[in-house]
């Protein structure tokens, strides 16, 4: 990035395009598509042998 009160370079705007474009990616997936990926990641938690309780 570049410094303060310097005028922002190619990389700077190339890096901010890849943002942006990610961004995009992300959105045009949908919310269904991102509330499955979290209902998974939740499910994936309470897989397994439960441990036993301490006394």
């Amino acid at each position: 990035m570049g410094l303060p009160g310097q005028e922002p370079g190619a990389r700077d705007w190339l890096l901010k395009l890849l943002g942006l474009v990610l961004t995009a990616a992300a959105a045009a997936l949908g919310a269904p598509f991102w509330f499955d990926l979290l209902n998974r990641l939740v499910n994936l938690r309470s897989t397994g042998k439960r441990p036993d309780p301490a006394i």
